[in-house]
């Protein structure tokens, strides 16, 4: 018998062979790798393998020496990119999006449609009680923390929320269907319009069960089947401190509101005499056996404006991998048409198409879609540009003006680049302040490649642009280490994953108002 090496079978086996000295063996493992990460020991581990080629050296087959030099110091050649600013309600601007909504309230505080949002709330009966102590906290906030004093309703402006408990005697799949059904049943025989947000309490044993036995699964399609964004909490979560609670319902709160169709901020942008989108494309990989035989391919599109706006996301049919390129021109097509009707696209405008994929080697076969699908709107001037986004490299910066820092020692700041050549540069979306703790190591840069058949090529000002995409998830108020174009597709391929493992999933469901919002954050 052999296992599998992933961090799952590592730690199971670690378990059942050290049940006495797991925990142990755990914290060291963590400690370990903490070390290993570290800005400090990268350089050291460098100059280490730096000095042992230097004293050996490097031979070519034919006997030539390969001379090896140590990094040079680039700190005169390091740029930085200028921070983003947000709009909020009214048009009202600032580069704190925490103050921003503070002070003015979110982008879509004037015309939100779901004031006063029906909310229903699945949980455990037996849990019933703290959970509405957690709820109290989260609709009203926490009177002494620093951002979520006024809560979901008063930081977003929403009105008072109607709450309904739907209750499960115990934590069974069957429990759980059966409380949706009766949620869902509940609006149908009011004839009332359906519930504004599902709130799910789950569990993280939940996390330990197979996709189709597993409630917090399960609940989410039955929801989405009817159109109805879910959140869901674990029961531990609401055991936590108010300290630590208000940053998890800080960001639980932005993602509700992102769901239910709010926009809480957008990028100020610079204007220019294109209409301009911004395209993430992904794939995600859906294994229908699992030998791995039978595999299908599912091609991504999520499409955002200039300022971030949050236009349609589209997904291909799942196709065998020679047919990948087809659906992803077909899928494309279908993205600029809807894109192309909503913003009255005229004959000879200038469009510019942005298109973000973070691939090891920029996809051909992405490329040939994109060329495909552009040829078929000659009544515009249409000028491109391909952006490859990889964390997948060696490359670091090592910046010793922030060598006494207590976390991130070496670490650069966000928004320091190097340009590496004339279309690539090394960038970074989280640096040195962004990270939480020791542990968190030396930040991962990303390398922006722009493509050699790009038609418009101003590095400097699509470098800046992913920079802003990087501020811009409304999961969470930190930067992403990626531009939120990739982000998303990442948690829609993720998404789409375990929902296409389910019996009766369909995914024309999100082809109504539910594909419309962030229903995958």
């Amino acid at each position: 018998i052999t296992l599998e090496a992933n961090s799952k079978n590592t730690k199971d086996y670690l378990a059942y062979k050290f049940p006495n000295k797991f925990e142990q063996i755990q914290e060291n493992i963590k400690k370990a790798i903490s070390t290993f990460t570290q800005g400090v020991s990268k350089q050291i581990n460098i100059g280490k393998i730096w000095n042992f080629f230097s004293q050996n050296g490097v031979f070519l087959f034919n006997g030539d020496k390969i001379n090896i030099g140590f990094a040079p110091d680039i700190s005169q050649q390091c740029k930085h990119l200028v921070y983003p600013r947000f709009f909020f309600s009214n048009n009202r601007e600032n580069n704190s999006k925490e103050n921003g909504l503070k002070d003015y309230g979110p982008y879509t505080r004037n015309y939100f449609d779901r004031n006063n949002p029906s909310i229903c709330v699945v949980c455990n009966a037996k849990e019933q009680g703290k959970i509405e102590q957690f709820l109290h906290k989260f609709l009203k906030g926490i009177p002494n923390s620093h951002n979520f004093k006024t809560g979901f309703e008063g930081k977003f402006h929403i009105g008072l929320s109607q709450i309904e408990f739907f209750t499960t005697p115990d934590d069974s799949l069957g429990s759980y269907q059966l409380a949706i059904q009766q949620a869902i049943q509940t609006r149908t025989n009011q004839n009332s319009s359906q519930w504004d947000l599902a709130l799910v309490q789950t569990k993280q044993s939940f996390k330990k069960l197979l996709v189709e036995q597993n409630p917090y699964y399960i609940g989410k399609k039955m929801f989405f089947q009817h159109q109805i964004p879910v959140q869901d909490f674990t029961i531990e979560l609401t055991n936590q401190n108010d300290k630590n609670l208000e940053y998890s319902l800080n960001n639980m709160a932005l993602a509700c509101y992102a769901k239910m169709s709010g926009k809480p901020w957008l990028l100020k942008s610079t204007p220019t005499i294109s209409h301009e989108l911004v395209i993430g494309i992904g794939s995600s990989n859906i294994i229908i056996e699992e030998d791995g035989l039978n595999q299908r391919i599912m091609g991504i599109t999520t499409v955002f404006s200039g300022d971030g706006s949050y236009i349609v996301s589209n997904t291909s049919k799942a196709v065998v991998p020679n047919e990948y390129c087809n659906a992803l021109v077909d899928t494309l097509e279908q993205t600029i048409k809807k894109v192309e009707k909503l913003m009255n696209w005229q004959s000879n405008d200038t469009i510019r198409l942005i298109f973000h994929a973070a691939v090891k080697t920029f996809n051909k076969n992405e490329i040939s879609a994109v060329k495909e699908v552009i040829k078929k709107y000659s009544g515009y001037k249409i000028e491109y540009a391909f952006l490859k986004i990889s964390s997948d490299h060696g490359l670091h910066l090592f910046d010793h003006s922030t060598k006494s820092e207590i976390r991130g020692k070496l670490a650069p700041k966000r928004g320091k680049y190097f340009e590496l050549s004339s279309h690539e540069i090394l960038l970074y979306l989280v640096g040195q302040k962004e990270l939480k703790q020791v542990s968190d190591g030396h930040p991962q840069g990303v390398i922006v490649s722009l493509h050699k058949d790009s038609s418009f090529q101003d590095l400097k000002y699509l470098s800046n642009q992913i920079f802003s995409f990087s501020s811009h998830s409304w999961r969470s108020y930190f930067p992403s280490p990626l531009p939120v174009t990739i982000h998303y597709s990442d948690l829609i391929a993720e998404n789409l994953g375990w929902l296409n493992k389910l019996s009766g999933w369909d995914d024309t469901i999100l082809l109504g108002k539910l594909g419309q919002t962030q229903w995958f954050l």
